[in-house]
């Protein structure tokens, strides 16, 4: 679905498959995330950016820290697409008062994305005390994934230690 051939070249070595298994197994969009789930807890490195588009690699980054914590991949996902949609963009706004403004899903994302990955530079905790429940009220919009508004405080943890471990800076030069 969502893989070029340099992607599956790369999965492909690194399950030590065939490319027509990860063809097969790329055809549908869940059966695609498991098995960039099994490639993520294979071992990943930072320059592996560079071999796959920003958004796979977010969704390794995000499947190996949340392996073992019995989330399901849908919520994995969506919470790749969150680090993929607002990480970077943030990162570049100068004035940070801009990214809070809009509402509802969008706002829980963003908060969810600056207190996990740029608490250290904005002061969400003085800004906006009530954050987590800005970051719950905004995941409860998402009809589909029924129990991300509980994990939200676990997801702040994993992106806390995605952000210790400098995961997401190589994707400046991407």
């Amino acid at each position: 679905m969502g893989l070029n051939r340099v992607e599956i070249k790369y999965i492909t070595k690194k399950l030590a498959v065939s490319p027509e298994i990860v063809e097969k197994l790329t055809e549908d969009e869940t059966d695609e995330n498991l098995l960039l789930g099994e490639v993520s807890v294979r071992g990943i490195k930072k320059d592996d950016c560079f071999k796959i588009s920003p958004l796979n690699y977010i969704k390794l980054v995000i499947y190996r820290y949340s392996y073992d914590t019995g989330f399901e991949i849908n919520e994995k996902k969506y919470i790749a697409q969150t680090v993929y949609n607002h990480y970077l963009p943030i990162k570049k706004i100068a004035d940070y008062n801009l990214i809070v403004k809009d509402g509802g899903e969008k706002r829980g994302q963003i908060f969810l994305i600056v207190a996990g990955l740029f608490s250290d530079v904005i002061p969400l905790k003085i800004l906006y005390p009530n954050y987590r429940k800005e970051i719950q009220a905004g995941f409860q919009e998402v009809k589909q994934l029924k129990e991300l508004n509980q994990h939200t405080q676990e997801w702040e943890e994993i992106l806390k230690e995605i952000k210790t471990k400098n995961w997401l800076n190589t994707l400046d030069d991407v």
